[in-house]
């Protein structure tokens, strides 16, 4: 029982050690105004509607235009302006 304490104050430090030094543990932001994709060579900036990212590296954008788009998400940067 006092290691499982020790343990915990340990972990509870190094955590406040981490955010005073502005490093942020788990990135909670989801909100995405634009997207760049990769379109066989060619990139294309799109204004996003909505996305969903599927179990894998699939992605799918929504644009405001209403078309959509279904990627690997290693040839899309989603980006908050």
């Amino acid at each position: 029982m006092e290691t499982k304490l020790k343990i915990l104050l340990m972990v509870a430090l190094l955590s406040l050690i981490l955010t005073g030094c502005n490093y942020q543990f788990v990135d909670l932001d989801y909100t995405y105004n634009y997207a760049i994709i990769n379109l066989g060579g060619e990139y294309k900036e799109i204004e996003i509607q909505s996305w969903k990212d599927y179990e894998g590296e699939q992605i799918q954008i929504k644009d405001k235009e209403g078309n959509i788009y279904l990627t690997n998400s290693f040839n899309c940067t989603l980006i908050k302006k």
